[in-house]
């Protein structure tokens, strides 16, 4: 069986393992660690020894590997969004606030409402998904009776006016 090679594998355990193993000797001292992986997994590979990492890829490499797919760089994307006008929190009695706050990867963004904003693409990401469910009472208009019913919406509506893809 090949030998599992680690981040904490040491020098010595390679030469141990490539002096016991596989019969070859290699200079801890003279040689990188880079070096002595690459001749271990060499002569696992020439010993015919199974479960050197190189078996599994030279069984699989009949087939072609598919190409990776490209996923754009979202930390790259601008959003150009416009924030609806926030309402009074007491009824009318004082001002609406006129600016919200959004943290993103540690940095706090303070957006100002009702106004044409460029944001990055994260923060956008936040607004899309920060929800909010509304109860309200109700009567059914069958039975009669009150009912309590909910709905979800966007705790900060805005509008998305477009995306701006880096060239």
């Amino acid at each position: 069986m090949a030998l599992k090679i680690t981040t904490s594998t040491t020098k010595g355990d390679l030469a141990k393992y490539a002096q016991e193993e596989l019969g070859i000797t290699l200079d801890k001292d003279a040689m990188q660690r880079d070096d002595m992986i690459a001749a271990v997994r060499e002569e696992e590979k020439a010993q015919g020894i199974a479960g050197a990492p190189e078996d599994s890829a030279a069984a699989g490499a009949s087939e072609p590997k598919a190409a990776p797919v490209q996923v754009d760089d979202y930390t790259k994307i601008r959003a150009v969004i416009v924030i609806a006008d926030l309402p009074s929190h007491d009824g009318g009695e004082t001002p609406p606030d006129t600016h919200i706050e959004v943290g993103c990867n540690g940095t706090f963004y303070q957006l100002k409402t009702g106004v044409e904003l460029e944001v990055p693409y994260g923060v956008y990401d936040i607004l899309n998904n920060m929800r909010q469910t509304k109860y309200f009472s109700d009567k059914d208009p069958q039975t009669g009776q009150q009912r309590t019913s909910s709905r979800e919406s966007l705790r900060y509506p805005f509008q998305l006016v477009r995306l701006i893809k880096p060239e």
